[in-house]
């Protein structure tokens, strides 16, 4: 009987419990956000200008890609890594048959594989450090696969919201099937490609309490529905070449290729973690976003299409209201 009345009570408790751990986990997330968001208005402050949301260079003889977590790291209070990281070195093993010096690419790789708590959403079921290869190819300036080893980032630049989003959310309004956000490309865009260039607080007309600037989208090598691992993916780091953002284009299907919801009204939250299809998180009904003004706010998964775009444009004219 005592047995039984002890299984009762911990049956009662362990959920309690639970959300307990889970309450600490999110409000630990967005505090990482705030952080973010001061590092990110402290860059402005020193340069004028956002981060790009990643950056293509010419240097003599070869080009080079770079992210905007590295760009980040001094107003982290990450000087010493800062200091290992150049720039100019594209963050991958491969950057030695590029012709860079192997002694410089390995304090790359050695920073990029740093695991930076800011980074990460302790909701988040994932190893800190993952390998990762990827076929890359950008008007044939690489056409080869790189391969690193990355510490993880759950927090991606929201850049665009793109295709199904844009025809579902604004229709033959839409001024394109492209709708930039705050942070942007820079540098030399690859053929073919949109305009790039950096972006400042002037240029987010919509408000800065009211369009994105970071959302969750965890990083680490799976595409995920349901929040259960399906198969192996390519996905981002904080200091990998290619950036961790997002062109959100939605997506109608779950991670095995099966339709999960009306084709005409794509899904952008906790669907998969794909590279553009949303933003995805392990809290449950939603994920947390960081605003252009630094607040942070959680978004429920069941946002309507259209207020959801709205928040990822930065100069689209629409009245968000309340979300």
């Amino acid at each position: 009987m005592v047995i039984a009345i002890i299984g009762v009570l911990l049956a009662l408790l362990l959920p309690a419990v639970q959300m307990a751990r889970e309450a600490a986990r999110r409000a630990q997330c967005k505090n990482n956000l705030k952080q973010l968001g001061i590092a990110i208005h402290n860059y402005h402050e020193t340069h004028s200008a956002f981060p790009p949301s990643w950056v293509l260079t010419y240097l003599p003889h070869v080009y080079s890609s770079q992210a905007w977590g590295p760009m980040l790291l001094p107003q982290l209070d990450q000087l010493a890594l800062s200091l290992n990281y150049d720039s100019r070195v594209i963050p991958v093993y491969e950057s030695v048959n590029l012709g860079f010096p192997a002694d410089v690419v390995q304090r790359n790789m050695d920073v990029i594989k740093t695991p930076l708590s800011v980074f990460m959403c302790p909701s988040t079921p994932a190893v800190a450090i993952s390998p990762y290869k990827a076929n890359w190819s950008m008007s044939a300036l690489f056409n080869q696969t790189f391969s690193y080893d990355a510490a993880r980032a759950d927090y991606c630049a929201t850049t665009s919201v793109e295709s199904a989003v844009v025809a579902y959310a604004f229709g033959a309004t839409a001024p394109s099937f492209h709708i930039p956000g705050i942070l942007q490309p820079a540098g030399i865009p690859d053929a073919g490609s949109r305009p790039a260039g950096v972006s400042r607080m002037a240029m987010v007309t919509d408000g800065l309490s009211s369009t994105v600037l970071l959302g969750e989208r965890v990083s680490f090598p799976y595409c995920v529905k349901g929040q259960v691992p399906r198969y192996t993916a390519v996905y981002t780091g904080w200091g990998t070449y290619q950036g961790h953002s997002c062109n959100v284009q939605g997506t109608t299907i779950d991670a095995n290729g099966f339709p999960q919801n009306d084709p005409n009204n794509p899904c952008v939250i906790n669907c998969n973690n794909y590279v553009n299809s949303g933003l995805f998180g392990f809290h449950p009904s939603g994920v947390n976003v960081l605003l252009g003004d630094g607040a942070v706010r959680f978004l429920n998964e069941q946002i309507d299409i259209k207020t959801f775009a709205g928040l990822i444009t930065r100069a689209n004219s629409e009245v968000v209201g309340e979300f």
